[in-house]
């Protein structure tokens, strides 16, 4: 059974969408495309944003693997992916971030409409969902859950970042947790890598959540011997502004984060 094939069923279609949706959801992005060329809706300010973001982030995704640019073998589809799925989810749009996760999916669904239905049921899940419509209760208790954890784990790790000064660098929490929680591990920069984010949402389309605030402790153990400069130090590494850089993550064994990921686990069932 091929990836692809194994995430459909683990994601499931919880929303009942069919290709019909994808059809009439992308007929739709394409005639409002065609009202803003032509000038005939002054009121399509939104889309225009959205669509204008979404060419602006597709063409920045993974440039070394040559996929998602304009001319490349996967752009359309990835384009045609997003701009169906604003449309259907048109009370929030397109957010920074779904261009990754759509990425992912188109890399390994056969067509555009299959990667379509994931996504919209992978965005439909708690913590995914919340970091789209940008409900600050729930990316709240996504945040005091995985710092709760990074206490347990790291102590002198979180109390360096978190801490106010003169004790630490009192970071808010969507300083070094959304980058990472918001991409699913593929920002900033290139995040983790394509290869090693797969591994992660093997196990994150059967175990939900859960999978997403252990692999963010673990990611922050494993670069925790970096992370005890300054402010801006820190967030060059971790935050949007700065990014990881070209690879930056890619210095960590797969097999010795996956163990990470599973110990960080073991921790938080016996704390719960």
């Amino acid at each position: 059974m091929s990836r692809a094939e194994v995430w459909e069923r683990a994601i499931g279609n919880e929303l009942a969408l069919t290709v019909a949706t994808y059809t009439r959801a992308l007929q739709r992005s394409q005639d409002v495309k065609a009202q803003i060329r032509e000038g005939t809706k002054y009121e399509l300010c939104k889309e225009r944003a959205w669509f204008s973001a979404i060419r602006r982030d597709v063409n920045a995704i993974l440039p070394a693997l040559k996929l998602f640019q304009f001319g490349c073998p996967l752009h359309d589809n990835l384009m045609k992916v997003l701009m169906a799925y604003c449309m259907y989810r048109s009370d929030v749009g397109y957010s920074h971030g779904t261009h990754l996760l759509a990425a992912i999916l188109v890399l390994n669904y056969s067509s555009p409409s299959r990667a379509f239905l994931a996504l919209c049921n992978l965005l439909n899940r708690p913590l995914p969902l919340a970091f789209l419509a940008g409900d600050p209760a729930a990316t709240g208790k996504a945040y005091s859950l995985t710092l709760a954890l990074l206490s347990s784990k790291f102590p002198q790790l979180h109390d360096h970042l978190f801490k106010p000064a003169p004790f630490g660098l009192g970071l808010a929490p969507d300083d070094v947790l959304e980058p990472m929680m918001r991409t699913l591990f593929l920002g900033p920069g290139e995040g983790l890598g394509v290869e090693l984010v797969m591994r992660i949402w093997d196990v994150m389309v059967f175990d939900g959540d859960g999978t997403i605030i252990r692999t963010a402790v673990a990611l922050l153990g494993v670069l925790e011997g970096s992370l005890y400069g300054d402010r801006s130090e820190v967030l060059k590494i971790l935050g949007w502004g700065g990014g990881t850089g070209s690879g930056a993550w890619r210095l960590i064994d797969e097999e010795d984060f996956m163990a990470k990921v599973r110990s960080a686990g073991k921790v938080e069932r016996g704390k719960s």
